[in-house]
């Protein structure tokens, strides 16, 4: 009997386009990804969608930062519900008072593929924020990105 190795598991990344500014809190829309190149047999075994800014910031006149939400995604052409793919912690984007400060890069621990409305194969993903809350009235977020790693056999 012949002993077959499992096939690697590999990936490829994908970026959206950059939308200048953003702001926060709102059901906010993100730049769409187009995921392209992804080989006709490949399996897609995991997707992790990440958002990078490269700074933020208070609009309220007192210290702000996110208290709650999420990052919610779904491939666009698929009629299906949208999937967490990032959960916002109190805390995150935290900013002084009237300051502009760098950005960061959150990486989502949820795997987007696979279900009902998750990447299968190449398509255009379709996120946005969703029941966001600030501890001040509003946070901009400049030079945002959003990216998916895709891991597939």
């Amino acid at each position: 009997m012949q002993i077959v190795p499992p096939k690697p598991i590999k990936y490829m990344d994908f970026w959206s386009d950059i939308d200048s500014l953003i702001t926060l809190p709102a059901g906010t829309g993100l730049p769409d990804i187009v995921i392209i190149g992804l080989p006709s047999d490949a399996v897609v075994r995991r997707a992790i969608l990440t958002i990078k800014y490269s700074a933020k910031k208070d609009t309220s006149t007192a210290d702000n930062k996110i208290t709650a939400g999420i990052i919610i995604s779904r491939e666009k052409v698929v009629p299906g519900d949208y999937v967490v793919a990032i959960g916002l912690e109190d805390g995150e984007a935290a900013v002084a008072a009237d300051a502009k400060e760098g950005g960061d890069v959150h990486v989502g621990n949820s795997d987007i593929s696979g279900s009902e409305s998750g990447i299968t194969g190449n398509c255009t993903v379709q996120s946005a924020f969703s029941m966001v809350t600030t501890t001040g009235a509003s946070i901009e977020l400049y030079d945002v990105q959003i990216g998916v790693r895709v891991y597939f056999t």
